[in-house]
């Protein structure tokens, strides 16, 4: 009651024309974010690829993309180029100025397709690209896409290799249907920061180790 009071209080203290400048300040940055808010989702790529799956043989792999459509249309991919990295030149001729550029080469090429695609609205789907080429280390791919509504160029670091003879087996540690939007989005960012949160302090107890390992070794070395 008395917060009330004291609300009541400083509010009657205002005269009418500090109230009317108030609330059309907060009018203005309210349509300002909404416009901020709709140029971003516009500015969003169309395409998100959640991860790659490579399947190896001695004779072929084979590349297995979950791409998701964010948009609220259909978008067609007329053709895919893949690579593993991108290539940086510097190069300076007799008596000229030097010139940098950077480009793809063949050889790190993983793979292309000209087969068209067609995701949905909405849409999660998985599309399976063969191909004989083989690359070794790859740490992220670099996917190069024309599509029906203009180039993407996407880099993918969610990758795992798997043999064609290996089964791969995804636990699922949580599965709920909800009745409530809001409930199940609730539950969807509790349980994505935790697996963030996870990953952060994985990653870290990974470093801590290998710059115990290191310091240790170094010591040894000192001592013998």
């Amino acid at each position: 009651m008395e917060y009330l009071k004291g609300l009541c209080s400083f509010l009657g203290s205002l005269d009418f024309k500090t109230i009317v400048d108030t609330l059309s300040s907060l009018a203005a940055l309210i349509a300002i974010i909404s416009v901020l808010i709709a140029w971003y989702k516009s500015a969003r790529k169309a395409l998100s690829i959640k991860q790659i799956v490579i399947h190896q043989t001695p004779e072929k792999f084979t590349y297995i993309i979950k791409i998701k459509n964010i948009k609220p249309y259909a978008v067609t991919i007329k053709d895919i180029n893949c690579y593993k990295q991108k290539s940086f030149m510097v190069k300076k001729e007799n008596n000229q100025k030097p010139k940098y550029s950077y480009g793809y080469q063949l050889n790190d090429m993983a793979f292309q397709s000209r087969e068209e695609f067609t995701i949905q609205a909405g849409g999660l789907t998985e599309i399976l690209i063969s191909t004989n080429t083989k690359l070794n280390n790859i740490e992220q791919l670099i996917i190069d896409m024309d599509t029906s509504h203009g180039e993407q160029l996407i880099i993918c670091k969610n990758i795992i290799l798997a043999p064609m003879s290996a089964t791969l087996v995804i636990g699922i540690v949580f599965n709920e249907l909800y009745s409530s939007k809001f409930e199940a989005i609730c539950n969807y960012y509790k349980l994505k920061v935790k697996y963030i949160f996870g990953r952060v302090f994985k990653k870290s107890l990974q470093e801590f180790k290998t710059g115990l390992l290191t310091v240790c070794s170094v010591s040894l070395r000192y001592t013998f």
